[in-house]
């Protein structure tokens, strides 16, 4: 199952779940304003990403750091920075088993490798190719249709 990462208010948090909703896409939320966050999920996520990814510079908690704060954390790495603001995190980031995604772009989210495993997905062509998402997710022959375990 894919889980999605980032704050419940955000429009592209939202864009993203309506868009995994739209294509019967199974997915757990996990607000990390409200669920925190730790530092070995933060490490994992840049063993696979770079933390210039990770990090929007964009967002309003960027702008109010300070010089030095800006200084510790993209270039001396102190990732403890992200733990208290976790609103500095681009968002959504979607994780599937070891595959991260941050931010959301349609034909990112296409080329996935995790939309491979889908039966009735064409590797080369995405999600366009599938006449009903994972052919029957009914079957649970998807891993990202298949319920949560113990659900």
């Amino acid at each position: 199952m894919i889980t999605l990462y980032g704050i419940a208010n955000c429009d592209t948090v939202r864009k993203a779940k309506k868009w995994l909703e739209t294509h019967n896409l199974a997915y757990q939320f996990h607000d990390f304003r409200k669920d925190g966050l730790d530092q070995k999920t933060i490490e994992t996520w840049l063993q696979k990403v770079d933390l210039n990814t990770l990090v929007n510079k964009r967002s309003t908690t960027w702008k109010q750091l300070s010089d030095e704060e800006k200084i510790a954390l993209i270039e001396q790495g102190q990732i403890e920075i992200l733990l208290q603001h976790p609103t500095l995190i681009k968002r959504p980031v979607l994780v599937k088993d070891d595959q991260i995604l941050v931010g959301f772009k349609e034909e990112l989210i296409k080329s996935l490798e995790l939309l491979r495993d889908c039966k009735g997905v064409d590797s080369r062509r995405g999600l366009q190719a599938m006449a009903s998402p994972c052919q029957k997710a009914q079957q649970r022959s998807c891993p990202l249709t298949a319920p949560p375990e113990g659900g």
